[in-house]
């Protein structure tokens, strides 16, 4: 973490009521270094936690004492490494590159001009596409858990995925199109999404393998109507499970004329199954905020899986967060300790779901409570 205690960024597109460019001053303050490490081992105890001792971050503290100006255009207003330029120079000087993966830079908000035309207020950014010392950049206003997560987040899901894994699995500020809230949990700024992110949308073994830059080439196979067992696949379940498309889920249901209608920015997936199709169980043709009826439709705020029952089995699209607890639905109803099998996973409108199968024997209840229900 980079302490950096007086930061001048002039602005010439914002200006006062008499037209002089507006300063905004940032600072570290005492007792944000004196905090460094508590805020810091919060950090890494959440991650530690979240990715099941996967990830471990270790921090180093650096303190810029000299004043650092940079000149912004635009809307700009916050420190941006990459424009302080040689600046960095100096205060990094005993640095080797690759010494550190990412490099969050702290000052807060010291003054907040009245004369400026906005209000700075708790803030961060992550430079996603500058690499300083071989490694990537982040500017934060606080050491606050929700702050940092977040921005360093805008890397793992925005940037590092793509390109050391080669995917998109959900981006960053789509928070509410996977259903989530400010303050699910009682947590504080969409913390419980931080953490699901973690665990459920980025899987143990990506974390064991991750890597800022290195791009991993790890294999995936295709689509074959194989089934597979959770256990052995949900530690990278987006690599050893094929990703299915429309067509080769249309094939997988038996029915032909299916369609996927999940559109990003919307938070819910509606599985079209096409006219005539043999369906037996419940349809709707749209979708709305207050739907949590079980059926071909998802509400990511509201549910945890749309089904499609059809001639070739009993089909569940389930949210990544709770595959664990749907294909142990046979040991909660009291039957068997076998697990359900899952065959794959869809990504429409970057909303990631696992095709578990159901019992063909057990009839589609009213609501999802109901399939762990007991039948002794």
């Amino acid at each position: 973490m980079v302490f950096c205690r007086d930061v001048r960024v002039v602005n010439k597109d914002i200006q006062d009521a008499e037209g002089r460019p507006v300063e905004f001053v940032f600072r570290a303050t005492d007792e944000d270094i004196a905090k460094a490490p508590a805020d810091q081992k919060r950090f890494s105890d959440f991650v530690f936690a979240c990715t099941r001792g996967a990830m471990q971050v270790e921090w180093t503290t650096k303190v810029i004492d000299d004043t650092l100006r940079q000149e912004a255009t635009g809307k700009g207003w916050f420190l941006q490494p990459k424009a302080l330029g040689a600046q960095l120079d100096k205060p990094f000087a005993d640095w080797g590159d690759g010494q550190v993966d990412l490099m969050a830079f702290l000052c807060r908000a010291a003054v907040a001009p009245d004369r400026a035309p906005l209000k700075v207020t708790a803030a961060g950014v992550a430079w996603t596409k500058w690499w300083f010392k071989g490694a990537k950049t982040l500017t934060v206003t606080g050491a606050s858990l929700d702050l940092l997560i977040h921005e360093w987040l805008h890397h793992i899901f925005d940037s590092t995925l793509q390109e050391t894994e080669g995917l998109t699995l959900a981006i960053m500020h789509a928070s509410g199109d996977l259903g989530y809230g400010k303050t699910d949990l009682g947590w504080p700024s969409y913390v419980a999404h931080y953490r699901d992110r973690l665990r459920y949308y980025y899987p143990r073994d990506m974390w064991l393998r991750w890597s800022m830059k290195e791009k991993h080439d790890t294999p995936r196979g295709p689509f074959s109507d194989k089934p597979y067992a959770w256990a052995d696949v949900k530690d990278d379940c987006w690599f050893r499970l094929p990703q299915l498309s429309v067509a080769d889920l249309a094939r997988l249901t038996g029915l032909e004329g299916l369609a996927v209608d999940a559109p990003k920015g919307k938070g819910y997936t509606l599985f079209k199954p096409g006219a005539g199709a043999e369906l037996t169980s419940p349809r709707i043709a749209a979708i709305d905020d207050g739907e949590a009826a079980l059926n071909n439709g998802l509400n990511w705020k509201r549910e945890s899986t749309a089904v499609l029952r059809t001639p070739t089995g009993h089909w569940l699209f389930v949210k990544p967060d709770l595959v664990d607890v749907y294909v142990d639905m046979r040991k909660l109803r009291g039957e068997s300790e076998r697990p359900l099998p899952v065959y794959g996973w869809l990504l429409e409108g970057v909303k990631p779901l696992i095709i578990v199968k159901a019992p063909d024997d057990l009839p589609v209840p009213s609501n999802e409570r109901s399939y762990f229900a007991s039948s002794q």
